[in-house]
């Protein structure tokens, strides 16, 4: 949208570190923005009036297996859940997750990611909203997943599992969630190695005034 906004004004295609700027501060998380804009794993931050944003890795080689219950839930709520201050060992633990999730995704090793994944900071609080979460990541962790966590605030889960294994592992997610009264849909997905872009097309010949002809 910031984009088209821009072509629209005359303003040019715009360059990637604009487009995170203004879009990170409208829709305020330049994580979400940056994988928009710069395609594939990304890794980002506030930084000063506006935002670091990398590309971490272009691709994986494991597809991203999706639980989608039919519910909405709004990100507000489950923000709302989360405590002001949390344990120091907790903190410790997510921050050394985070560096071991990073390596374990640019380097693609699949034998970290079960541990890189594990989470002490949101989603102990937010199983009270989405009751599945746990069932479902243990039943894709059983059915073959590499690893597995809740999608941003929720509800949608997501597991990380090889070609072979994916869709077992979806049907064992949805089989899960839906044994603990959550109805819903697995989704096998690919990540987008290309972000934002412009694309143009040359405009439809004029048509001829009325009576002419070739």
């Amino acid at each position: 949208g910031v984009q088209a906004a821009g072509l629209i004004c005359g303003a040019g295609p715009l360059s990637n570190q604009v487009l995170i700027d203004i879009a990170g501060g409208m829709e305020g998380h330049a994580d979400n923005v940056s994988a928009a804009v710069l395609g594939g794993v990304t890794v980002a931050t506030p930084a000063g009036e506006g935002f670091i944003a990398e590309i971490l890795t272009s691709s994986v080689p494991w597809l991203p297996v999706l639980f989608i219950p039919g519910a909405v839930a709004f990100t507000h709520t489950a923000r709302a859940v989360l405590p002001l201050a949390i344990p120091m060992q907790d903190a410790i633990a997510n921050i050394s997750r985070s560096a071991l999730l990073a390596l374990a995704l640019r380097e693609q090793r699949e034998d970290l990611l079960c541990e890189a994944m594990r989470d002490r900071l949101h989603q102990p609080y937010r199983e009270q909203l989405f009751p599945h979460l746990a069932p479902v990541i243990e039943a894709a962790l059983c059915a073959g997943a590499l690893g597995g966590c809740l999608s941003g605030a929720g509800p949608t889960v997501l597991a990380f599992a090889r070609l072979p294994e994916a869709e077992q592992v979806g049907g064992a997610m949805a089989d899960a969630a839906h044994a603990h009264g959550v109805p819903g849909e697995f989704a096998l997905v690919r990540m987008a190695e290309r972000g934002c872009h412009v694309e143009t097309r040359p405009s439809p010949p004029a048509p001829l005034p009325q009576g002419e002809g070739r």
